[in-house]
């Protein structure tokens, strides 16, 4: 079952188990979640039974900084930007040149 946004976006899926031989559907479910900037960009995913993603942007829109965290420090919108308050398991940081290729990449595991 797939929740949408006001622009159609899907920002949360949830996952039922079925019994096979009843047919009957589970009361809880795998969720997962999406939470989207004010551009329309991923800010951050949350699977079930998964690390936390983020990302950064400039502002072209090219990811300057993705994460994998354990989002311990969300409780809202407003934290699916930062890392803050979250333990960050790994980072990748990418620097552009002025005709936007990729010249650096560094990645950092915790």
């Amino acid at each position: 079952q797939s929740s949408y946004d006001d622009q159609g976006r899907t920002y949360k899926t949830e996952t039922f188990s079925v019994d096979p031989a009843t047919g009957s559907v589970s009361a809880s479910a795998l969720t997962s979640e999406i939470w989207y900037d004010q551009r329309g960009l991923t800010l951050k995913t949350v699977s079930a039974n998964a690390p936390v993603q983020k990302m950064a942007y400039d502002s072209l829109g090219r990811t300057v900084a993705s994460f994998v965290t354990d989002g311990g420090g969300d409780s809202g919108w407003g934290d699916a930007d930062d890392v803050v308050g979250d333990i960050v398991l790994s980072q990748q940081e990418v620097t552009y040149d002025a005709n936007g290729n990729t010249i650096f990449m560094l990645g950092r595991e915790r």
